[in-house]
């Protein structure tokens, strides 16, 4: 159903509608640019990870876990949403169990670096 037809069908004033769609576009849009960078960096990282060392993916697995319990710490003081803090926490647990486990070994196993 094409989006003007949906906006006939909510109940407020007719020149109210105009406004709504193109709210409705915006955020659109913006989703859609969201959607797109974390589709580039995920490829980065697929793409990146296998080619660090160990003490690399330590050095930024170390770095990733500060600053994301600042950013983290803020969601939780109430700034953002629980949603924005349950997907923040999610997020950084997928690229650092990626760090953690690229080049065969996790990083708290004894190895030499490549």
């Amino acid at each position: 159903m094409p989006a003007s037809d949906m906006a006939s069908d909510i109940d407020m004033p007719s020149d109210a509608r105009p406004a709504l769609l193109r709210s409705l576009r915006a955020h659109a849009d913006a989703v859609s640019h969201l959607g797109a960078r974390t589709m580039v960096l995920s490829r980065f990282l697929e793409a990146a990870l296998p080619h660090l060392t160990r003490s690399q993916r330590q050095a930024i697995a170390a770095l990733l876990r500060d600053a994301m319990h600042e950013a983290i710490a803020g969601a939780e003081a109430g700034e953002r949403s629980p949603l924005h803090y349950a997907t923040l926490r999610n997020y950084t647990a997928t690229v650092l169990e990626l760090l953690e486990s690229r080049g065969g070994e996790p990083l708290g196993a004894p190895a030499c670096d490549q």
